[in-house]
Formats: C-alpha cells, structure tokens, sequence
C-alpha cells in the first residue's frame, strides 16, 4: 500500500470514527431522557424549582439532581437557569 493511500484510509477511518461518536452521544442522550421521562421528573421540572426543592417533591438526593440538571442543561432540555442552581424545563421542550 502506497503512502497517499495510506494517508487515505486512516482519513477515512478518522472520518468514521467520528460519525460513530456522534451516535453514541445521540444514545447516551437518548437514554438519559428515556430515564427521566421514564422516572416521571421531566414533568415535575415544567416549573422552576431550586435543586432542593425539587429534590424533596421527588425523593430524589440533591445531589442526583444536581446532575440530572447539568446534564440536561448541557442537552438542551433544561434552560439556562440550571446553571444558577434552578432547574426546569423550557416551554417548547416538554409535551404533554
């Protein structure tokens, strides 16, 4: 095998590789929101509530919560106020 063809199939498997990652982070999205939809606390979210708060009304730790909130923060579900430790849903992101 040549060098320019070497050259060529390392980008495509590059190419490749990275196509996957996507998916796989479409996945690992996809389940974290199965899960909590599945757990019922996306609907609880639909008002802004502190991570307290919202602990306490699910019996849920603060601090999974916590997380569940940056994560879904980072996804795009919850809006920005997540980050000021408030967690809830934007309008147009929930369905009943």
């Amino acid at each position: 095998m040549s060098v320019p063809e070497s050259e060529a199939q390392l980008k495509a498997f590059a190419t490749a590789g990275q196509v996957l990652n996507q998916w796989y982070l479409g996945a690992q999205a996809l389940a974290l929101l199965r899960a909590a939809h599945a757990a019922g606390v996306l609907m609880t979210m639909r008002e802004a509530r502190s991570v307290t708060e919202f602990a306490a009304r699910t019996g849920l730790s603060a601090e999974w919560v916590a997380d569940l909130c940056a994560a879904l923060y980072v996804l795009g579900v919850v809006d920005e106020a997540a980050r000021a430790g408030t967690c809830c849903t934007s309008p147009f992101s929930i369905r009943r």
